[in-house]
């Protein structure tokens, strides 16, 4: 490529390092353009991270990340990335109650979707035969649509319909508010049905494949900053994290990042793959104005538009249960999970846990609180402990188990909460600006804030921003 040629190569920033910048600077890759993403942190993910605890010296996932087997575009990323066999695909949810009775949930051999879950729902021991029965009746409306065009009402909340649906509190508590509370990270009473119903139909009845979980066998950060960083580098996206935008302003031919060193640079086009109160925060106030209005520039636990995710990590003296994961419906825990990484090296230190051989290695587990928002306030010693009587009430190896360590971590605006206005108010990845494309699982995909919905979004952007860059060539 000779000089002149090099210099009017169009070039894409994007700004964010998390899962949707990453998906997007992949789908941009063969556009012929230079593509620049830029990262604040030190390491690529986002909220897709790990961090190493100060007290066991641990790698752990500030919150455990899964994927479903319904979250298809999810999915053929890491496959394009060549990054699913970083994942341990369980094809079997085991759900549990306080006493410890275990409940295998999975498909049945043979039967085709959308009937290849009733065998296993008709055998759901933790509820009544009655409770069975209204469960497959809620399901089955909610797959179908209200019969009764009175009932029907897109303005109805996911609660009001199953109440008058005849479920009942523990199957509220058993397998409702795990299933839809943990897919959205918000309430029954706030989760509006049109959501619930498309979580029904792509975890459960469009194929027999929706419900299995996809768990990282590998620290989030090996993931995305080690595996993705190094395919994203291969395919000649240059990566340059710990470079904060401040700012973002339009230029003569395009756009002008503003740098916390004091620097600018200038592209052709910007992807802002950032969180909302970060977006808020880098654009002209005319642009917000335009794009993002009422918005704020906040991640607070009160926002509006916040749902909290909180982690409690736990290590104990010896092994509490066999288990990959299971489902916990009580009033505080909803699951936990072993990882695949979860076994700490024998070589590894620990502090304070004093000179016993179980120090050497403690075991692990996860347990995850989506909604946490809506928990009534209480220190993270408090929610740590109810968490560890929680899981003693049901795994009885656990009772005579000493806990080492623990900790609760929240992250304060996880996702965007699904309110009635949900859908309608989430921007679409074309801004109507030339040149400027949002990407997140905030953004206009009609999935939750999930995995799948940040690549999603990605797919979205890119093809939005292809387009106008291939008009700008054509020129």
């Amino acid at each position: 490529m000779d000089r002149r040629a090099e210099q009017e190569r169009l070039r894409i920033a994007i700004v964010g390092g998390g899962l949707a910048g990453l998906a997007t600077a992949w789908f941009l890759r063969n556009t012929g353009c230079e593509i620049t993403l830029f990262e604040a942190r030190r390491v690529l993910g986002g909220r897709v991270r790990s961090i190493t605890d100060p007290e066991m010296g641990q790698t752990i996932d500030t919150c455990q990340h899964v994927a479903l087997g319904c979250c298809t575009e999810f999915l053929r990323f890491c496959r394009q990335m060549n990054a699913l066999d970083l994942f341990v695909r369980h094809r079997t949810l085991f759900f549990t109650d306080a006493g410890g009775t275990i409940c295998r949930f999975r498909a049945a051999p043979g039967l085709p979707a959308p009937f290849h879950l009733l065998p296993t729902l008709l055998r759901f021991k933790l509820v009544s035969p009655t409770e069975r029965l209204a469960l497959l009746r809620a399901a089955w409306t909610l797959w179908r649509g209200e019969s009764n065009p009175a009932h029907s009402s897109d303005s109805e909340l996911t609660e009001s319909f199953l109440r008058r649906m005849g479920q009942s509190e523990l199957l509220l508590r058993m397998f409702w508010g795990p299933l839809l509370v943990s897919a959205t990270s918000e309430t029954l009473d706030r989760i509006p049905l049109p959501l619930a119903r498309m979580i029904i139909r792509e975890v459960f009845i469009k194929n027999r494949h929706g419900h299995e979980l996809w768990i990282p066998r590998v620290p989030l950060g090996v993931l995305c900053d080690v595996h993705f960083r190094g395919r994203l580098e291969t395919a000649g996206v240059r990566i340059l994290s710990g470079r904060s935008v401040r700012g973002i302003s339009r230029s003569h031919n395009g756009w002008c990042l503003h740098f916390g060193d004091g620097r600018t640079e200038n592209f052709t086009a910007v992807v802002l793959a950032v969180p909302w109160w970060v977006a808020t925060r880098l654009l002209p106030a005319e642009i917000v104005t335009k794009i993002l209005p009422g918005w704020p520039a906040s991640r607070s636990r009160t926002s509006p538009e916040a749902c909290a995710i909180t982690g409690v990590h736990l290590w104990f003296d010896r092994p509490g249960f066999s288990l990959p994961h299971a489902v916990l419906p009580y009033a505080l825990s909803q699951w936990v999970f072993r990882p695949p990484f979860a076994d700490m090296s024998q070589g590894q230190s620990v502090a304070s846990v004093g000179d016993s051989a179980s120090a050497k290695s403690p075991w692990y587990c996860h347990v995850v609180i989506s909604a946490s928002h809506r928990l009534a306030p209480g220190s993270p010693e408090e929610c740590r402990e109810q968490v560890v009587r929680e899981l003693q009430s049901t795994f009885s190896a656990l009772r005579s188990a000493r806990l080492l360590a623990g900790r609760a971590i929240t992250e304060p605006a996880a996702v965007l909460s699904p309110g009635r206005e949900w859908d309608h108010r989430r921007p679409p990845q074309d801004t109507g600006i030339p040149g400027l494309v949002l990407a997140g699982d905030w953004t206009a995909t009609g999935w939750p804030g999930t995995m799948e919905s940040a690549v999603r979004s990605a797919q979205l952007a890119s093809a939005v921003l292809s387009k106008f860059m291939q008009s700008l060539s054509s020129r």
